[in-house]
């Protein structure tokens, strides 16, 4: 019996955790729509989409994939593999962050010649947005690793 109320206290904070940030942003709109505006809040969202979508695509379902390969490792008790798989995502994702880096920088530079995309300033909220997607990388890593930590029970 004591399984089962566990499985439903975890189901409660895993729902809890997954509906909070939609539900309190939801409430929090009105408050950021007056104290931003109408403008500066879209341009908010959406530099956040922004971000959000091209960790998720770029990143080509990379985290799971971590945190398989981690559990797996872990439940095998097999420090080689771990170590081989952690290098290889520290690797991809130290060559995609790179990436993204050399766009800020050309961005940047396309910029500073007087060049500009889009207009009121906008590109360079995406230049630094494109930098916060370049370390979200490196929070995916670590995010994905220590989730295979904690789900060593999939192997």
């Amino acid at each position: 019996m004591q399984k089962t109320s566990g499985n439903i206290k975890n189901s409660s904070w895993n729902l809890a955790n997954i509906l909070l940030y939609p539900i309190a942003f939801l409430a929090l709109t009105p408050f950021f729509i007056n104290k931003l505006g109408e403008v500066d809040f879209g341009i908010w969202m959406l530099v956040n989409s922004y971000v959000y979508i091209a960790v998720n695509i770029i990143s080509f379902g990379l985290g799971n994939s971590i945190t398989a390969y981690v559990a797996e490792a872990l439940g095998k008790g097999s420090n080689v593999k771990l170590q081989a798989y952690v290098n290889s995502s520290t690797k991809l994702i130290g060559w995609i962050s790179m990436a993204t880096i050399l766009i800020t920088i050309l961005w940047s530079l396309l910029n500073l010649s007087g060049t500009e995309i889009f207009k009121d300033n906008l590109d360079k909220i995406l230049i630094v947005a494109t930098c916060v997607i370049s370390v979200k990388f490196w929070e995916l890593l670590y995010q994905s690793v220590l989730k295979g930590y904690e789900r060593y029970d999939l192997a």
